[in-house]
């Protein structure tokens, strides 16, 4: 059976220096505190209200996803790109849940 992706990644970690464990926390923390940032920071615009808000939304949320590429050094990386895309697309779509309540416009 092959290892589940949390044993290699403590295995990742042992082979790792102390500098570069303390490293991977650092960016770890900061790519947190910027998900946690950019949730506040959204959470009070709804995007039903108009194109132009649901529009200003995805780019500021486009613009977040490009600085943790940069960040973790993967904006070379298509599968991060998707992954990110993916992501942002259920915040969003999270996002039109909180302001309709759940609700199904047309």
């Amino acid at each position: 059976m092959p290892p589940s992706s949390q044993q290699r990644e403590e295995n990742n970690m042992k082979e790792m220096t102390k500098e570069q464990a303390a490293a991977m926390n650092h960016l770890g923390a900061f790519v947190n505190a910027l998900a946690e940032l950019s949730n506040a920071f959204i959470k009070p615009m709804n995007p039903t209200e108009s194109a132009e808000v649901e529009a200003y939304v995805r780019r500021v949320l486009a613009a977040i996803d490009e600085v943790v590429l940069v960040a973790t050094m993967q904006e070379n990386e298509e599968d991060s790109r998707k992954a990110l895309a993916a992501a942002t697309e259920l915040q969003i779509a999270g996002l039109f849940h909180l302001h309709t309540k759940g609700e199904t416009k047309h």
